[in-house]
């Protein structure tokens, strides 16, 4: 499935798989922050070149997350674990994929 990556109405996290893929990389985000679609623009980057299991999900669907983070978005995570809030840099990025390469 390749699909471009935005925050879905629904809530639901838009994926693009690659099933050899053992990387993940989700952003958290709600309807309307500019800030998360700003690093989903960044990120668009990576998906031409890197085979990576990619998630937008929307928190405001999810209570334990609004509780959790709030307004605090967007968050970067690398296969479940936080990377970064709000901004990232391409230079942190590929060294974070490179400890899961």
């Amino acid at each position: 499935m390749n699909e471009r990556p935005v925050n879905p109405p629904d809530g639901q996290a838009t994926r693009v798989s690659d099933d050899k893929s053992p990387l993940r990389i989700e952003v958290l985000s709600r309807p309307g922050c500019g800030l998360c679609e700003e690093m989903i623009g960044e990120l668009e980057f990576y998906l031409a070149r890197t085979p990576f299991d990619f998630a937008v999900r929307d928190i405001s669907e999810d209570q334990q997350l609004i509780d959790k983070y709030g307004l605090d978005i967007p968050i970067l995570m690398i296969n479940e674990r936080e990377i970064s809030r709000h901004t990232f840099s391409r230079a942190d990025l590929e060294r974070e994929l490179s400890k899961v390469a």
